[in-house]
């Protein structure tokens, strides 16, 4: 039977759950929920609902071992409760960038400059434009011209926004000869 890329498997259940395969297995048999299938919102609320479990698990655990409520016990615990939250949120930012839902900030700091030069370089470029403008027979005819030229920046700055792959494939398709 072929599994899916992205199947429930044990490494890939315990990886989202931020855990070892070994502790993975263990907190099954102790009875930790497991997802319903492998769609997003399902493994949202699987998340979520093991991080509930493992937290309350921590607690049971931690008032069995104390002899009594003391500070050192209720500091343990709000610790403990502390990093299982953080568990909980590092395993849902891990999700959402397999999900494709979230984007590495290297990748939109790249768009961004991409953009920002794209549009200083037209903007470079207005210097010469003012000759046309000056060469215009009159005002709606350097209205017209204006708008344009802000027209052409306007595209040229969101081609830059675009990834690199969209890109050539729009240059390629402006590169052709007329017939």
């Amino acid at each position: 039977m072929a599994t899916r890329k992205d199947a429930l498997t044990i490494p890939r259940l315990a990886e989202l759950a931020g855990v070892g395969q070994t502790t993975w297995k263990a907190h099954r048999a102790a009875g930790a929920p497991a997802p319903k299938s492998d769609r997003r919102a399902d493994l949202k609320a699987w998340i979520e609902a093991y991080a509930a479990w493992r937290e309350e698990r921590g607690k049971v655990a931690s008032t069995e071992r104390s002899t009594g409520n003391t500070a050192a016990t209720a500091e343990m615990q709000r610790w403990a409760g502390t990093r299982m939250k953080m568990l909980a949120m590092t395993a849902q930012v891990r999700l959402g960038r397999e999900m494709r839902k979230l984007i590495p900030r290297e990748d939109v700091m790249e768009f961004a400059r991409r953009a920002a030069l794209a549009c200083r370089g037209r903007l470079n470029e207005l210097v010469e434009f003012t000759a046309k403008l000056r060469a215009a027979p009159d005002d709606e005819a350097a209205k017209d011209l204006m708008r344009a030229e802000v027209d052409s920046i306007c595209g040229q700055f969101a081609r830059g926004m675009e990834p690199p792959e969209i890109q050539d494939a729009t240059d390629d398709e402006g590169d052709e000869a007329p017939q």
